[in-house]
């Protein structure tokens, strides 16, 4: 997450959506940026994964107009994005827990070292709808009555191509070449991790990305 006064934009970092780089580029233009949940408090409420509802409560409770604020963020076809996720929970298993604080950082390291590995459908099949890392954008981007709180959500597959002219609507000007190139990975080797009955659970799980999006397995990239 990263939040901009002078400039009037919160950008909501749904993850596995290329959210580290956009953060990066938008870090110079920002007043406030996420920390990871563990170091959330008083000082620093606002968590780098937070939800536009959980954002949207601490602008109230600052008297801050939510509304007055570009709000975006950035959406990825769900069957590569799932399997991106899948890394990264492995990855878990050998890095040191980065941005947690001290005790959570040790209780982490021990929980994915005590834990079996799990294979790619024992993962994609307990997936969790309100967990942080991998819920649907819908339940991400809109409150508990249904109301969108976001303004626009762009797409990673165009991130490159669409970012600086957005962004230029706010008065932050970025070259092509200032973002890092995203979205290359071979397409083969994403297919290759889904059987049928994985296939059907993504697109049962994230039906909202799929349908709003046009996202579909055949064209995942």
């Amino acid at each position: 997450m990263r939040i901009s006064h002078g400039y009037h934009f919160v950008f909501l970092a749904y993850p596995r959506t290329a959210s580290k780089s956009v953060r990066a580029l938008l870090d110079p233009y920002s007043d406030i940026q996420g920390v990871h949940p563990t170091r959330t408090g008083r000082k620093h409420p606002f968590a780098q994964h937070m939800t536009a509802k959980e954002a949207k409560a601490i602008f109230d409770q600052n008297g801050w107009d939510w509304f007055s604020y570009r709000r975006f963020c950035f959406v990825r076809n769900p069957y590569t994005r799932v399997v991106s996720l899948y890394h990264h929970h492995r990855s878990m298993r050998t890095r040191r827990a980065p941005g947690f604080a001290p005790i959570p950082r040790i209780k982490a390291l021990v929980k994915y070292r005590l834990e079996r590995p799990k294979s790619f459908k024992e993962y994609v099949l307990t997936l969790e709808k309100h967990q942080g890392m991998t819920m649907p954008l819908y339940d991400f981007i809109h409150d508990d009555a249904g109301i969108c709180l976001v303004d626009d959500v762009l797409k990673f597959e165009e991130l490159t191509d669409e970012l600086p002219g957005y962004l230029s609507q706010l008065g932050i000007q970025i070259r092509h070449e200032d973002i890092p190139m995203v979205g290359s990975s071979d397409i083969r080797e994403y297919k290759s991790f889904y059987d049928s009955e994985t296939r059907g659970f993504v697109q049962s799980f994230y039906r909202y990305e799929l349908d709003r999006f046009g996202y579909s397995f055949e064209d995942m990239n």
